[in-house]
């Protein structure tokens, strides 16, 4: 059963640009992570620092590998190092499951 993930977090203002461009060079990495679908980012209509990333993936289990690997590159410490906090990773399924 394939699950989305919703990972939001609050940038740092003088680090936008720096997290923009990490998220140019993450994301096609991520979609192609085995099991990911589907990932996109958006930031706040009225708080341009609050963003989200949507992802879809087959598992849950692949989604926690992806981040193992980001995790072990060193990819999940340079984003931190981007955000006032860690940030809220949310997992859903479908409703209609």
């Amino acid at each position: 059963m394939s699950v989305m993930v919703a990972v939001e977090g609050r940038v740092l203002p003088d680090r936008l640009d720096d997290y923009r461009k990490l998220l140019d060079r993450i994301v096609p990495e991520t979609r192609r992570c085995h099991g990911n679908q589907f990932v996109t980012t958006y930031v706040g209509v009225e708080d341009a620092f609050h963003t989200l990333m949507l992802e879809l993936w087959d598992s849950r289990s692949q989604h926690e590998q992806c981040s193992a690997w980001r995790d072990d590159t060193g990819v999940s410490a340079e984003m931190a190092g981007m955000l006032k906090e860690p940030p809220t990773v949310t997992y859903y399924s479908d409703i209609r499951s």
